[in-house]
Parts: C-alpha cells; sequence; structure tokens
C-alpha cells in the first residue's frame, strides 16, 4: 500500500489551497479575540454566529495582522470610527489564506472597511433604542418628578476614576458651601464587564431608595470604544425603569450613548452634573432671596395700611364711646331688673321641687327599711336551720369515724385472737425478715411472750 509522509499530505492541501481558493476575498465576521504580541503582530479569532438569534458559533477561523500592516491599519480604523480594534466588533476584512505544515490553517488581513463597523455599530444601537421603545420603557425614567433639592445622591462610578473626583469636587466646593450627601457604590466603568456591574451598583441602591433623592451615574472621558458599555440593552433597559432620577456624565460632550438617552438628565461631562446638581441649590436659593425681599415689601405696604386704618378707627371709636356707653348702661339695667325677677321665679320653682323629692325619699326610704327587715329575719331563720343540719350531719360523720377507727385499733385486732409479732419494737411482716438468733416479741389480746428463732 503506497503512503505519504504528513509533511507531503499537508503540503499537497497547502498548495490546493494556494493554487484553488482565491487571495484578497473580502469577508465579514465578528472578532471573538483579539491579541497584539510585543513584535507588534496582531492575532485575531474571526467568528460568525447563526442567523437563528441562538447566538451559537458556526464558523470560526484564526487570522494574523502583520505588525507593518498592523500599525497603518489600526491608526486609520481609529481615525474614521474613534475606536480600536477590538473583540464583539462586527468588521469587513480583505483576507488571503494561509497554510502552513507546522501552524494550520489561517487566514492574513491585508486591509479593513471601517464604514462597515460603523455602519454595525450603529445599527445595534438603533436596534438597542427600537427595543427600548417597543417595551415602553424609553420614556419612563425621564417622566418621574425630579426633587426641588436633590440633596442626597447615590454615586455609581469608580473610586479612582479622576471624573467621580471632579463630581464630587464640584459638589463640596460650591460658592454658597451648599451641603450635599453622597455614598459611592462602586462599579467597573469601562469594559465587557461593566454593564452588569453598574447594574449590581444599581441593585444596591435600589435596595436603600429611599435613602436617596436621584442617581448620578459619572466616569471621565476616554477613548470611544469604552463608550460600547452605555450601549449595552441591559444596562440601558434598567435605567429607564429606576424608580429614581438618573443624571448620566460618562463622557465628553461629543459621546452619547443610549444611556445618556433613557436616563432623566444627561451631562456632558461628571462635572457637568455636579453642576446641575448646585444649580437646583442656586435657584431654590434665588427664589427664597426674591421671597424675602417681596414678603419684606408687603410688611411694611401692610403696616402702612393697618397705620391708617387704626388712625380712623381710633378717632371714630373717641366718637362713639360715649354713645355706646350710654345705651350699655340702659341694657344692664334692663337686664338687671328682669335678672332678679327670673331669679325670684327660679328659687320658688326649685324649692318646690326638693320639697317634692324629699316627701318622696323619705316614703322611699320606709318602704326599702321595711322589706330589708323582713329579708334579714328570713335570712336568719334559714341561716340556724342550714347551721342545726351542717352539725347535725358532721356529728354523724365523726361518730361514723369513730367507730371505724375502734374496729381497726390494733386493742380490738387482738381480741379478736390475732397477735403481733415483733422485733427489736418493730412489726415483723415477713419471715424472710428473720434470721436465726433474732429475739422477738409476741404480743396477744392478753399479755405477750418472748422467743428466739431458731
Amino acid at each position: 500500500m503506497d503512503s505519504l509522509s504528513l509533511r507531503d499530505y499537508l503540503a499537497a492541501i497547502r498548495s490546493v489551497i494556494t493554487t484553488q481558493v482565491k487571495p484578497d476575498v473580502w469577508v465579514h465576521a465578528e472578532i471573538s479575540e483579539l491579541k497584539v504580541n510585543a513584535s507588534g503582530h496582531c492575532y485575531l479569532t474571526l467568528i460568525e454566529k447563526e442567523a437563528s438569534g441562538r447566538m451559537n458559533v458556526c464558523a470560526k477561523v484564526s487570522a494574523i495582522i502583520w505588525s507593518n500592516v498592523y500599525r497603518m491599519m489600526s491608526a486609520m480604523f481609529l481615525s474614521v470610527t474613534n475606536q480600536q480594534l477590538q473583540p464583539g466588533m462586527s468588521v469587513l476584512v480583505c483576507v488571503s489564506p494561509n497554510f502552513h505544515e507546522a501552524f494550520g490553517f489561517s487566514l492574513v488581513i491585508s486591509d479593513i472597511d471601517p464604514t462597515f463597523t460603523l455602519g454595525d455599530m450603529a445599527r445595534r444601537r438603533q436596534e438597542v433604542i427600537e427595543k427600548l421603545k417597543a417595551d415602553g420603557v424609553w420614556d419612563m425614567n425621564r417622566e418621574l418628578p425630579f426633587p426641588e433639592l436633590p440633596q442626597r445622591i447615590a454615586v455609581i462610578s469608580s473610586e479612582t476614576a479622576a471624573g467621580f473626583g471632579d463630581f464630587i469636587n464640584q459638589l463640596e466646593q460650591n460658592q454658597r458651601q451648599f451641603k450635599f450627601y453622597w455614598h459611592l457604590f462602586p462599579a467597573i466603568m469601562q469594559g465587557a464587564d461593566a454593564p452588569a456591574s453598574i447594574m449590581e451598583a444599581l441593585d444596591a441602591v435600589f435596595a436603600a431608595q429611599e435613602c436617596f433623592d436621584v442617581v448620578a451615574i459619572v466616569r471621565g472621558g476616554g477613548a470611544s470604544a469604552d463608550m460600547l458599555a452605555f450601549d449595552d440593552y441591559d444596562l440601558s433597559s434598567c435605567c429607564a425603569q429606576f424608580p429614581l432620577p438618573i443624571l448620566s456624565g460618562v463622557g465628553h460632550e461629543r459621546d452619547t450613548c443610549v444611556l445618556d438617552m433613557v436616563a432623566f438628565q444627561r451631562c456632558k461631562t461628571p462635572t457637568a452634573v455636579g453642576a446641575l446638581l448646585v444649580d437646583c441649590f442656586e435657584q431654590a436659593y434665588a427664589k427664597l432671596d426674591g421671597l424675602s425681599l417681596s414678603f419684606a415689601d408687603g410688611v411694611r405696604s401692610l403696616l402702612r395700611e393697618e397705620n391708617e386704618r387704626l388712625k380712623s378707627g381710633a378717632m371714630g371709636f373717641v366718637k362713639s364711646v360715649p354713645l355706646a356707653l350710654t345705651a350699655e348702661e340702659a341694657r344692664l339695667s334692663r337686664l338687671n331688673a328682669n335678672l332678679r325677677v327670673m331669679v325670684s321665679r327660679r328659687c320658688q320653682q326649685e324649692e318646690n321641687r326638693l320639697n317634692a323629692c324629699a316627701s318622696m325619699l323619705k316614703a322611699s326610704t320606709k318602704l326599702k327599711l321595711q322589706s330589708a327587715d323582713m329579708n334579714l329575719a328570713d335570712l336568719k331563720s334559714r341561716l340556724q336551720m342550714n347551721i342545726k343540719t351542717l352539725i347535725s350531719q358532721k356529728q354523724n360523720r365523726l361518730d361514723l369515724l369513730e367507730q371505724k377507727i375502734e374496729l381497726q385499733s390494733p386493742q380490738n385486732l387482738l381480741k379478736k385472737g390475732y397477735s403481733m409479732t415483733l422485733k427489736d419494737g418493730k412489726l415483723v411482716r415477713s419471715a424472710a425478715d428473720l434470721k436465726a438468733g433474732d429475739l422477738l416479741e409476741t404480743r396477744f389480746a392478753v399479755g405477750s411472750v418472748k422467743s428466739r428463732v431458731e
């Protein structure tokens, strides 16, 4: 049987690939893995997922971008998309097949179309937006009432982020020294783990939502690629449905993500979020200042009016007092006369009522005393009878007990012919309690005898 060495067989395969497979073909795929080594070569894994939506990988291949090509390609891609090549991106690349007997099959990438990636990113963002609208949650956070003085703030950020420091500095260094109470819920603010980390922080805020007025999600600027996490559907949906107003400050003014769109208020930077909160207090301060001035003016005007009214009233009062006093004296005289008549009449009525009540009380008391005497006599008679009966019953019981005791007494039993045997003055109940040599005393109705056990 003829055979080939593995090297020869793989060389034949390479020959077929080299001659039969067309080079420089444009292929669209998704970057699954990406790594740049120390030499500047970029190694990738390209995949294609099933169109059924099950996210299963139906095709997978290794690829490489040589360092001289990668330097120019990555710079061009960044200038067009404002992002670096990274896993999760859909790309359109020009590839040629490469097969080596020792390293296997791979693709060599020689060019890339960044406009394809831009379009795919825009499409994905639009799909997220349309899904949020279809779910009916797009406007939910923006429809929440905003507190007039948002003083208690739940902050979601990375503790080491410069944007977090700018935000806190804006709050605490305000000109009028308004006091804010904030608490940091740490989260990862970039990369693939950012959405889950931010949602975990939101869950912690939700558990203590009664302690806060608003939520501030802040991070500084950075590469545009870092902003992809804030286009995540699950994170955007969570923010849209959150029960507290969310203020977003997650990038520069030129960056707008889906989270910005669903938040109650989008601010261009973390500093702007802090400025917005301080401005709420500035507006309230200005409103109170205006009200204070208006109140002072109103009080002065009211005092002037009341002063004029009191002066006018005082003049009228001086004129009306003599007439009023005369009229009151006449009215009091009439009331005094009427009062005397009414008091005399009422006293007579009360005296008659009291006399009638006294008579009724005497008659009623006499009847009740007679009834009580009869009841006492009856109770005395029944008590005497009951006592005699009880004494008789107790005497009979005592007689019976005395007879029973007499019948059961040891002396009486001895008279009936029984005897008692004692050892050491104690009654012997069983022969098993005796042993040879024991001294016994046997008592009869008349006399006793002593004996020894043999």
